[in-house]
């Protein structure tokens, strides 16, 4: 009998699809502060890492003062200034929900429904926040390239085949939505499963295979 038909397999699977979708509700649910408290981290984080931007460029993440009619759909609350050490620069707007906390939140569902020893899980969730945030700081460094781009500050200098890479990349990560969801069910398998893991899913599978009936 094959592993994903047997019924105990079944009944795991649709437990850990169950607690998954729980988590993520939960995490989406307008916790009092918690919106603020990750747009400051997203902001603070933004500062100290783009701090120094390209070409003798400077990027500064501050709070944003956008009326709700401005804002849309999606809540931005980071008021950003893209500029050139003494020079002219650019504003933008960006949500630190949609740029982070979506990304977050779902590995961090994934990871607590998933069935690991406390430590493993533990390790599992700090790993996996730690590679989705490398993920969206590299979010909003093609975010920021393009910006650049349009508002012609010419903090980056590409070649033709370099520029093309980074148009691909922003377009890819930046650009199609469904991206934000992806590469967090990636970085989820990658930090709770190990080899070993599928050695014995494999093991009990023939094992199964064998039993009479």
């Amino acid at each position: 009998m094959p592993l994903l038909t047997d019924e105990l397999s079944r009944k795991r699977i649709l437990r850990f699809a169950g607690l998954a979708l729980l988590y993520y509700v939960l995490l989406m649910l307008p916790w009092p502060g918690l919106a603020s408290a990750y747009g400051a981290c997203f902001r603070i984080t933004g500062n100290i890492i783009f701090n120094s931007f390209g070409d003798g460029g400077a990027v500064k993440f501050a709070p944003s003062i956008q009326n709700s009619q401005e804002q849309g759909t999606e809540q931005r609350d980071a008021l950003v200034l893209i500029r050139k050490i003494g020079g002219s620069g650019v504003r933008a707007h960006a949500s630190s929900r949609y740029m982070g906390y979506l990304s977050a939140a779902l590995v961090t569902a994934l990871v607590l429904a998933t069935p690991l020893r406390r430590r493993r899980k533990l390790w599992a969730l700090g790993g996996g926040l730690l590679l989705v945030h490398c993920f969206v700081a590299l979010r909003v460094a093609l975010w920021l390239i393009n910006i650049d781009r349009k508002a012609g500050l010419t903090l980056f200098s590409f070649g033709d085949w370099s520029r093309t890479v980074v148009a691909y990349a922003g377009h890819i990560l930046v650009t199609i939505p469904e991206t934000k969801f992806v590469v967090p069910v990636a970085v989820w398998a990658l930090v709770c499963f190990r080899r070993e893991d599928f050695t014995a899913a494999a093991q009990t599978n023939k094992t199964a295979g064998k039993s009479p009936g």
